[in-house]
């Protein structure tokens, strides 16, 4: 008898139990806590979705610019100079179509228009001869060694515009993703020496930009600003193992 007693109690207990508990979550309370739960374990399952910004392009993102054009990364490389034990970091985003976005400690810059300058003509010994014969690039490392540079700049006519050499040197460039296969992007080498670039400036404001390797890139191209681009659209699921972690 004390047995069916106790079974009585306990299911009372149980009804009662079930009783309180439909009635908190049916609750404004239980209904807040049912969506906090729901959600905390729908982003444990997932993770946040990237947010690319110029700075960390991948292979794969898309870029929607000012003028209506859009484009998508073909690759990155990331570049660095060392000159006298001080390291300077940059990226040369390559987009499809041949167009680039330098990302720079001293401003970005997009290369709308690129030529490649071959070895035997007679552009690229303007650009590569000795100093005796008016070559460029060693007539302005010769001034900067005599620090004159200054006073008698060395100045470039290319696609209608005076250009002022603004700086050369020597870069080491790793990518990002599938190497790049245009004509001298290929050619980069390991070896830091054999990778030259040179800028330059005009008066109206347009960049100028050339890439030596075994060949001569020239690019042009506009500083870009940060009302340029409209907007930055990470990469679709295949491009993932090009992704930065």
């Amino acid at each position: 008898m004390s047995g069916a007693i106790i079974l009585v109690v306990l299911i009372i207990l149980l009804v009662a139990g079930f009783l309180v508990y439909q009635n908190l979550r049916q609750s404004p309370l239980g209904e807040r806590a049912a969506v906090l739960a729901r959600a905390e374990g729908g982003s444990r399952g997932r993770a946040a979705p990237r947010e690319p910004t110029v700075e960390t392009l991948a292979p794969g993102d898309a870029i929607a610019f000012w003028d209506g054009q859009n484009a998508v990364v073909d690759c990155v490389l990331e570049c660095e100079e060392l000159v006298d034990g001080r390291r300077t970091r940059w990226r040369w985003t390559l987009l499809r179509g041949g167009r680039m976005l330098e990302v720079a400690p001293d401003g970005n810059v997009l290369y709308t228009g690129g030529e490649v300058v071959y070895q035997g003509a007679a552009l690229f010994d303007q650009l590569t001869g000795p100093p005796a014969a008016g070559g460029i690039l060693q007539t302005f490392e010769a001034r900067v060694r005599a620090k004159t540079v200054g006073a008698n700049p060395v100045t470039f006519d290319y696609g209608g515009r005076t250009f002022t050499i603004r700086s050369t040197g020597t870069f080491r460039a790793t990518p990002i993703g599938p190497p790049p296969r245009a004509e001298v992007w290929r050619d980069i080498a390991d070896d830091p020496s054999q990778n030259t670039y040179f800028e330059m400036d005009a008066e109206d404001g347009t960049q100028g930009l050339g890439i030596w390797t075994t060949h001569i890139l020239l690019l042009v191209g506009e500083p870009l600003r940060a009302s340029d681009i409209r907007g930055l659209y990470p990469a679709p699921p295949e491009y993932s193992d090009f992704r930065p972690g």
